[in-house]
C-alpha cells in the first residue's frame, strides 16, 4: 500500500526504495565485475563495455562518453523525461503515491504555459494587425498567411512596456520575469523582446514552452531566445517537432536545420520533417527524442565553416542516441531557405535523396583540409582518416578503403597498416629482412589500468613510471595520473582512502579509481609486472616508429620516381631503427 509523501522527502524516499542496478538491467545486460557491474553504454555506440554501475554507491558511469549520474538521471537520459516525469517513473516503481506531489506541481507549472500562451497569442495578434514591420518582413521573406497561423509566428512591438501592459493586472511581474518575457531594472519592469518576429516554441505536448525572437533590422543579438527556466529546457526540445512528428514517423527520416526561417520555409515547400535545435549545438537529449520517431537522420548546416564543425559534432551525438546520420551538402545557397527561394521542392528533394553518410561526409572535410598534392600533407591525411576507419565494421571500411585508395592514388594496403595499427612483413628490398611482429603484452585498457595500479602501488614504482613519459589514451587515465602526481608531491606512501579524500574525486573518477584499486591484482610479483609494463612502452614506442616509417615507404613508393633517395633514406631509417630495437630487446 502506497503512502503520500511530499516535495521535500519524496526524492530521498525514492533513492532508498530504488536500486540503480534493478532500474538499469530493466534495459541494459549487466554483467558482475568485482563489486560493480559493466554493460554497453546506452547512451552512446560501444562495441566494448565501459559502462560501470555501482551498487554500494548507487551511482553509474560510462568512461566512453561521460555520462554519470544516479537512478533518476538515469532515467531523465534513457526516457528522455523530465526531473518530474523521471521522479513520478521511479515513484510508480517503488510503490510511492506521487499524486500530491504532481498535483502541486501541475498547478504551479499550469501557470507557466497558461502566461507564455497567452504571451504567444499577444504576439500572434500583433503581427496579424498586418501594416506592421515585423508582417512586412515576414511577407518579404515569402512567408504566407497560412504558414504564419500554422506556426503561431507573431510581432513583439517596437516599445518598451506593450507586454507589460498587456499582463498587467494578471500575473505578478516576478513570474513573467522568471520566464524571460520582461526584464526589471531598478524596480521597473519592462518588455524583453522589442521589434523582433517572434517564434513560439512548442513541445510535443502541444505547451508553449518558450520563444525565440528574431531582430528585424539591424538589432543585436540578431536572435533573442527565452532563458533556461522550470518549464524550458532548450536540450530537450526541438523547434518544429510538435508539427512535424507525425510526418517524421511516415517518412521514417528528419531534416535538422540551423534556424527557425529554415524550418518554416521548407514546411511551406512540403518538406514537412524538419526541426532545428534551440539557438545551441545539437544535444544528447534531442538525439534521443527524435529517435522516438526516426533512426534517419539529415543534418543541414549552413556551409561555412562553423556549419562544418556542428555537423561533425552532430553526427557523433546522434550515433550515440542510436540514429543513422547523414549529412545534406548545399551547392550554390548557404542554407536550406536560401536554397529553396532560388529552387523547387523536388529539387530539393533530390538534396536529401543524395545526403552523404557521415563517414564519406567526415572524409570529404579532411581531405579539404590537406593538399593531398604534396607528400607529407598527404601522409598525414591518411594517419587523421584512419582513426575514424578503424571504427568502422570490416565490411564498411573495406569499401571506403578502396574507394579513398583510388582517389587519391594511394595503395589500399598502406591505408590498412595505418588504420588497423598492424606490422606485417614489408619487402622494399633486399636491405630489409622483416619486422618485430611482437604485439603488446596488455590491451591498452587493461594496460593502462595496470599502469595507474603499479603506480598507487609504491612511490619507487610510481617514480620508474613516471620516468617513461607514457602517453595515455585515454583522458580520464591521464587524469588520474595527474592526481597521483599531485598525492605524491605530499606523501611518500599511497593509501586509497586518504588519496579519494585529499583529492576529493568527481564520480567518475572515483568510480575508476576504485575499479582499479579493487579489481587490478598485482600479485606477489608486482616487481616483474613493472619490468613488463616499462618493456610494454619501450615496444609500444617501437611499433609507432615502424608503422610510421613503413606507410612513408609505401606512399613514397606509389610515386617511386619522384622520391627515389626518400624511399632509401626512409628504408635504412627503418633497417637501423629494427637493428637498434632488437638488440634493445635482447636479440
Amino acid at each position: 500500500m502506497g503512502s503520500s509523501f511530499k516535495e521535500g522527502n519524496i526524492i530521498a524516499d525514492i533513492k532508498d526504495r530504488t536500486d540503480i542496478v534493478d532500474v538499469i538491467s530493466e534495459v541494459v545486460a549487466l554483467k558482475r565485475a568485482g563489486n560493480n557491474y559493466k554493460g554497453l553504454c546506452p547512451f552512446h555506440a560501444e562495441k566494448t563495455p565501459s559502462f560501470v554501475v555501482s551498487k554500494d554507491k548507487q551511482i553509474f558511469t560510462c568512461f566512453g562518453c561521460g555520462a554519470t549520474g544516479d537512478a533518476i538521471e538515469f532515467t531523465k537520459r534513457y526516457y528522455n523525461l523530465e526531473f518530474n516525469e523521471a521522479i513520478e517513473k521511479l515513484a510508480k516503481n517503488a510503490g510511492i503515491e506521487y499524486t500530491a506531489y504532481k498535483h502541486e506541481e501541475d498547478d504551479k507549472y499550469k501557470k507557466y504555459y497558461e502566461i507564455n500562451r497567452e504571451a504567444a497569442l499577444f504576439f500572434f495578434k500583433n503581427l496579424a494587425k498586418k501594416g506592421n514591420l515585423g508582417y512586412e518582413y515576414i511577407r518579404k521573406r515569402g512567408i504566407s498567411d497560412a504558414t504564419i497561423k500554422a506556426f503561431g509566428i507573431g510581432y513583439a512591438p517596437d516599445s518598451w512596456n506593450s507586454l507589460c501592459n498587456y499582463f498587467k493586472g494578471k500575473y505578478e511581474f516576478k513570474i513573467l520575469k522568471e520566464l524571460g518575457l520582461v526584464s526589471e531594472k531598478n524596480g521597473r519592469y519592462f518588455d524583453k523582446f522589442r521589434h523582433r518576429l517572434m517564434f513560439p516554441i512548442i513541445d510535443t505536448k502541444g505547451r508553449v514552452i518558450g520563444f525565440g525572437g528574431r531582430a528585424i533590422g539591424n538589432a543585436e543579438p540578431k536572435y533573442l531566445n527565452s532563458p533556461e527556466n522550470v518549464i524550458f529546457k532548450k536540450k530537450n526540445n526541438l523547434y518544429g517537432l510538435n508539427i512535424c512528428k507525425k510526418d517524421i514517423s511516415k517518412a521514417d527520416k528528419a531534416l535538422i536545420v540551423e534556424g527557425y526561417m529554415d524550418v518554416v520555409s521548407l514546411a511551406q515547400a512540403g518538406i514537412k520533417i524538419t526541426v532545428a535545435s534551440l539557438g545551441t549545438a545539437l544535444t544528447q537529449e534531442q538525439g534521443a527524442l527524435l529517435k522516438r520517431y526516426t533512426k534517419n537522420t539529415i543534418l543541414a548546416y549552413d556551409s561555412d565553416s562553423a556549419g562544418m564543425k556542428a555537423a561533425l559534432r552532430g553526427i557523433d551525438i546522434l550515433i550515440s542516441a542510436g540514429c543513422k546520420p547523414k549529412v545534406l551538402t548545399i551547392e550554390g545557397a548557404k542554407d536550406p531557405d536560401e536554397f529553396l527561394k532560388k529552387h523547387t521542392k523536388d529539387e530539393f528533394e533530390k538534396l536529401l535523396n543524395a545526403a552523404l553518410p557521415h563517414t564519406q561526409y567526415r572524409i570529404n572535410v579532411l581531405k579539404s583540409r590537406y593538399n593531398l598534392d604534396i607528400y607529407e600533407e598527404k601522409i598525414e591525411f591518411i594517419k587523421e582518416v584512419s582513426l575514424f576507419l578503424k571504427e568502422l565494421t570490416p565490411v564498411e571500411a573495406d569499401i571506403y578503403i578502396t574507394k579513398l585508395a583510388s582517389e587519391i592514388n594511394v595503395s589500399a594496403n598502406a591505408i590498412k597498416l595505418e588504420m588497423r595499427g598492424i606490422k606485417k612483413q614489408y619487402k622494399a628490398n633486399s636491405l630489409i629482412n622483416g619486422l618485430n611482429n611482437n604485439t603488446p603484452k596488455l590491451q591498452i585498457d587493461v594496460f593502462e589500468k595496470t599502469f595507474l595500479r603499479l603506480a598507487m602501488h609504491s612511490k619507487d614504482f610510481f617514480d620508474s613510471l613516471q620516468m617513461s613519459l607514457y602517453e595515455f589514451k585515454s583522458e580520464n587515465s591521464k587524469f588520474l595520473f595527474e592526481k597521483i602526481i599531485d598525492y605524491y608531491n605530499q606523501k611518500s606512501e599511497f593509501e586509497i582512502d586518504d588519496f579519494r579524500l585529499q583529492e576529493a574525486l568527481e564520480p567518475p573518477i572515483f568510480t575508476m579509481t576504485m575499479d582499479i584499486w579493487e579489481n587490478i591484482k598485482l600479485g606477489d610479483k608486482p616487481e616483474k609486472i613493472l619490468e613488463d609494463c616499462l618493456q610494454n612502452i619501450k615496444t609500444e614506442r617501437l611499433k609507432t616508429k615502424e608503422n610510421e616509417l613503413i606507410l612513408q615507404i609505401s606512399i613514397a613508393e606509389e610515386n617511386e620516381e619522384d622520391h627515389k633517395d626518400d624511399i632509401l633514406r626512409l628504408q635504412q631509417e627503418l633497417l637501423k631503427l629494427r637493428t637498434n630495437g632488437g638488440k634493445a630487446h635482447g636479440e
